[in-house]
């Protein structure tokens, strides 16, 4: 798991590169701030660095190595914690749609979907979670 995590996010980081350096030009984005214009490259970066250290928190026990056996309160907190690295390179990009009039439909479904995700297993994190008696 560990080699494939890595070699995927080794590719969309060498997809990025290349698509930067070939094609300079196509990040022309009507917004003067930098992180709504480079919104969507900020996403690619950001699932790559999830892919690449996803190995690293599974070895350190921060989250469980398989998500079909652990319990309500292990996949929250795999949800919480892989996704909440994620989520701010979604945000940005609902943000630069949003001020650009492009594609709103289907990434705010894609928010709303990880809203109720985050709202849910939040929920199962606080409430279901083991008290420490």
């Amino acid at each position: 798991m560990r080699i494939l995590c890595w070699s995927m996010s080794a590719l969309i980081l060498t997809g990025w590169a290349i698509g930067r350096s070939l094609h300079p030009g196509n990040v022309n984005f009507p917004h003067p701030f930098f992180l709504f214009k480079y919104s969507l490259e900020i996403l690619f970066i950001s699932i790559a660095i999830v892919l690449f250290i996803w190995p690293i928190l599974i070895s350190k026990g921060v989250i469980g190595a398989n998500y079909h056996t652990e319990n309500e309160v292990g996949k929250a907190k795999i949800y919480l914690v892989l996704y909440g690295m994620i989520f701010p390179g979604l945000l940005l990009v609902f943000f630069s749609c949003l001020i650009t009039n492009v594609d709103l439909i289907p990434i705010s479904m894609l928010l709303v979907l990880f809203c109720y995700g985050y709202l849910k297993n939040v929920y199962i994190f606080i409430r279901k979670r083991p008290s420490k008696d």
